[in-house]
């Protein structure tokens, strides 16, 4: 589907001028500092927020990870905070609106962490031991995925800003607020 909207855009482009970007990006994480704003999605598909329910107490933890050829044997991931996605974004409109051609960026922090190293991140910053169970092992699972920013950074100078430990803190703020997600 991600292809499809990308094609299509481009179709647009041709057909009509307009001038577009296309992000993307990896795996977001983190929430509005406020802790206002945040992840709702249950089940959650993300790595950062799903940790954080499980240093909270709020949810279980699962593993769902295979043995992998890095370090520790666990995934390697690009995250990138949501902050820095909506500053990226607001990049995105100045470039096109000063002119800039249609492009499409990776978005991401430029490297990765492990999913074991996310997690003992948040245990960290929990002083906690996160109760983790096995799940199952998605499939088709790389060694290691990560963004070449390179570009984004060039003809957008945008670069990430946030950490790791700043999207952790945040959640943690968010999830207090906000523990079951948005109350519709």
């Amino acid at each position: 589907s991600k292809l499809l909207v990308e094609m299509m855009l481009k179709w647009m482009g041709r057909i009509y001028g307009i001038n577009y970007v296309i992000f993307r990006y990896f795996n977001v994480c983190g929430s509005d500092e406020s802790g206002e704003i945040g992840d709702s999605k249950k089940p959650s598909q993300l790595l950062v927020q799903n940790a954080v329910r499980g240093a909270m107490g709020i949810e279980p933890f699962f593993l769902t990870c295979g043995k992998v050829d890095t370090p520790d044997g666990t995934p390697i991931r690009d995250q990138i905070d949501v902050s820095d996605l909506a500053t990226a974004h607001l990049r995105a409109y100045e470039y096109l609106t000063e002119g800039g051609q249609s492009d499409v960026f990776n978005l991401g922090n430029g490297t990765g962490y492990s999913v074991l190293e996310i997690v003992k991140k948040v245990e960290e910053i929990f002083h906690t031991e996160i109760p983790r169970k096995q799940g199952e092992a998605r499939k088709g699972e790389y060694a290691k995925i990560y963004a070449d920013i390179t570009k984004a950074k060039e003809k957008l100078g945008w670069k990430p800003i946030k950490t790791l430990e700043e999207s952790v803190l945040n959640l943690k703020k968010w999830y207090t607020k906000h523990p079951n997600g948005y109350d519709f």
